[in-house]
């Protein structure tokens, strides 16, 4: 897993180090796609991803367990 980074650039002026590993961050906690087999088992709450297998936006709603929801709030 990837260091915890700052949303802020700790001098002013993001360097590039400081964008790949922000990057790198968001990147590492948040699947922008999945399927439902593969859905995210770290994410928190209202985080969104799309589910390709059902072809849909989803939301997670509630954590232990993990429930997704669709936009109408059905659980998927």
């Amino acid at each position: 897993m990837s260091q915890k980074v700052s949303p802020v650039p700790p001098h002013g002026e993001p360097d590039k180090r400081w964008f790949d590993a922000m990057v790198s961050t968001v990147n590492d906690a948040y699947a922008a796609t999945c399927t439902t087999a593969t859905r995210p088992s770290n994410a928190v709450i209202g985080q969104h991803t799309f589910d390709t297998t059902i072809g849909q936006p989803i939301w997670l709603k509630s954590v232990n367990p993990n429930v997704w929801v669709n936009g109408a709030g059905t659980v998927v």
